[in-house]
């Protein structure tokens, strides 16, 4: 591997990886992707739309992908305000994807909730 290649078996886990060279020395630099996850928003049996809020992460929506923690809760925020403003408490849907957006989370890929339970 030449320096400053990705590294597929990172990128396969969700990580990214450079290697550089040094001499007879390699010295790996991990940086780890964020993703900002939204719980999907269903009709109950009731008629009502509700956020799965119990549902695993592994089936929550990926609403975005990052670079850092900070890029990933800036990009929740701006979604959340967003979302704020298109909100109508007479539309059910609306209200629901409005919580959404409230407790979307920032995670990496290896997190480990993103296992089917």
């Amino acid at each position: 591997m030449r320096c400053g290649e990705w590294s597929e078996n990172w990128l396969s886990r969700g990580v990214r990886a450079i290697k550089l060279s040094l001499s007879d020395h390699a010295l790996w630099l991990v940086v780890a992707v964020w993703y900002l996850m939204i719980p999907k928003v269903a009709q109950g049996p009731n008629g009502v739309y509700q956020a799965a809020l119990d549902a695993p992460l592994s089936e929550w929506n990926r609403q975005g992908q990052y670079d850092s923690l900070d890029g990933c809760k800036q990009a929740k925020e701006a979604f959340s305000q967003a979302t704020d403003s298109k909100v109508q408490l007479k539309n059910p849907t609306s209200v629901a994807d409005q919580l959404s957006a409230y407790v979307a989370e920032c995670v990496t890929q290896d997190d480990p909730r993103f296992k089917k339970k």
